[in-house]
C-alpha cells in the first residue's frame, strides 16, 4: 500500500527535565518502520538538557515547543491541538513504543472503522518487567482497561473532548470513560503496543489520589472501592515514614500480587 493511503499517525511526547530519558523515547519513535507518522514534542520548559536532545532530531519532528505549561495533561491538549493525522498515540518521556515495527503491524492494511485500539502495556517496576494485559472494555465502568500509552485515538474525538486539566492523574480515565459512554468504537489488540516506565509513574506515588479522582469520574463508591481507598491510605500513613522510593516500590508490589500483571523476560 502507498504511503499516501495509508492513515497519517501522530504521535505526541509531552517532557519535562527528563534528560536521562527523552533520547530513548525519541528513537523509539524516528525508528518506526511505519512511513506516515507526524511527531510532536511539548517540552514543559526543561532546563536540564532536554531541549539540546530535541534539537538533535529536529528534522525528524513535525513540531515541537519549549514552554511553561500547567501540567502533563494540559501539555498533551497541547500536542493535541497541533496534531494533523487522523490518529494520535502517546508516547511520553520515559515510555518507548515495543519494538519498531508495532505501528506498521496495527495500521499496515490502511483505515480502520474504530475509534480507539488498545492493546496489551509492559512496565517497568523496580522488582522487574512485568506484561499488564488489556482488559474488556466494559471494565471503564470502574476503572482503566489499559494504558493511554499502549493505544490510539481518532484526532477529532481528543479535539473535540480533549483531557480535562481538574485531575491530576486520572485525567485519561475521565477521557475514555466519556468516550465509553457515548458510544465510541473501541478494538482491543492482542499485540503488546508500549514499554511503560511505572517506577516514577505519578499514580504509583499517589494510589489514594488516582481512587479519588475515579471516585470523582464514575460514582462508583462502592464498597469494595472505598474499602480500598482506605486500606491505601491507612497503609501509606503507617509506611509514611519510610523514604518515598521505599514507599513506592511496596505499592508496586501490591499491584503485581493483586492484579493482572506478569512478569516477563
Amino acid at each position: 500500500m502507498k504511503t499516501e493511503e495509508l492513515p497519517l499517525i501522530t504521535v505526541i511526547t509531552v517532557v519535562f527535565n527528563d534528560v536521562k530519558h527523552i533520547e530513548e523515547t525519541m528513537l523509539s519513535v524516528v525508528n518506526q518502520t511505519y512511513p506516515n507518522i507526524e511527531y510532536i514534542i511539548i517540552d514543559g520548559g526543561s532546563t536540564d538538557g532536554t531541549v539540546g536532545i530535541i534539537k538533535k532530531y529536529a528534522d525528524r519532528i513535525a513540531y515541537w515547543v519549549s514552554e511553561p505549561d500547567k501540567g502533563i495533561y494540559d501539555a498533551m491538549n497541547k500536542g493535541v491541538c497541533r496534531a494533523t493525522g487522523e490518529w494520535c498515540s502517546f508516547i511520553n518521556a520515559g515510555d518507548v513504543f515495543v519494538h519498531e515495527n508495532i505501528v506498521q503491524s496495527i495500521f499496515e492494511s490502511g483505515r480502520c472503522d474504530y475509534d480507539v485500539i488498545y492493546g496489551d502495556t509492559i512496565h517497568i517496576f523496580t522488582s522487574g518487567r512485568f506484561l499488564h494485559k488489556a482488559e474488556d472494555v466494559k471494565v471503564l465502568k470502574r476503572r482503566m482497561p489499559f494504558c493511554h500509552q499502549s493505544c490510539f485515538v481518532k484526532s477529532l474525538l481528543l479535539k473535540q473532548y480533549g483531557f480535562d486539566c481538574q485531575y491530576k492523574v486520572a485525567a485519561d480515565y475521565d477521557l475514555f470513560y466519556r468516550l465509553y459512554k457515548q458510544h465510541a468504537y473501541f478494538l482491543k489488540i492482542n499485540k503488546v503496543i508500549a514499554v511503560f516506565d511505572g517506577v516514577e509513574g505519578v499514580s504509583s506515588s499517589h494510589p489514594e489520589l488516582l481512587f479519588q479522582e475515579y471516585f470523582r469520574i464514575n460514582g462508583k463508591k462502592k464498597f469494595g472501592f472505598v474499602l480500598k481507598t482506605k486500606i491505601h491510605l491507612f497503609f501509606k500513613k503507617i509506611i509514611g515514614f519510610l523514604p518515598s522510593k521505599i514507599q513506592i516500590q511496596l505499592f508496586q508490589t501490591y499491584k503485581i500480587l493483586f492484579t493482572n500483571y506478569k512478569k516477563v523476560d
